[in-house]
């Protein structure tokens, strides 16, 4: 079952008001206001909100989960990149957020916007396909499949 996301009533628990107000708040201190994190994080939780004007543009969270047998099998670029950005409840989307937040401004500060937004590019694809590789390993090496299918 999809989670009720894209209304407002199912955000009950209160946490992704905090997460918009320590954001703005965070934001509107700096000196520089670093646009790249800014829009990671905009994405992220838009993405996550799934607003009824994006609903037909944006996968399901079904369609992106992470499955490397899938990845593999139906060469899915789709799935590989897009299960990065997609959080499966609140909390999640919280703790990831606040992180890349902290992170973000430090990094983009001190890096610059285009090689901030190169290196999360890179560090993206290189993490993803780390764990294709790690699961398709573990299937090859010690036959476990959970790894691999699920």
């Amino acid at each position: 079952m999809e989670r009720g996301r894209g209304r407002w009533s199912s955000l009950s628990r209160g946490m992704l008001p905090l997460l918009a107000l320590h954001t703005v708040t965070e934001y509107y201190r700096l000196d520089r206001k670093p646009p790249v994190t800014a829009a990671l994080v905009a994405a992220n939780t838009i993405i996550y909100l799934r607003p009824t004007f994006l609903h037909s543009i944006l996968p399901t969270i079904n369609q992106v989960w992470f499955n490397p047998h899938l990845i593999l099998k139906y060469k899915d670029l789709e799935r590989f990149f897009l299960s990065a950005i997609y959080h499966l409840d609140d909390s999640h989307l919280v703790y990831n957020m606040l992180s890349l937040l902290w992170k973000g401004i430090q990094l983009e500060t001190s890096m610059g916007s285009a090689e901030f937004a190169s290196t999360v590019a890179a560090l993206v694809a290189m993490s993803q396909g780390i764990t294709l590789l790690l699961a398709k390993s573990l299937l090859l090496f010690f036959d476990y499949e959970r790894a691999y299918y699920q």
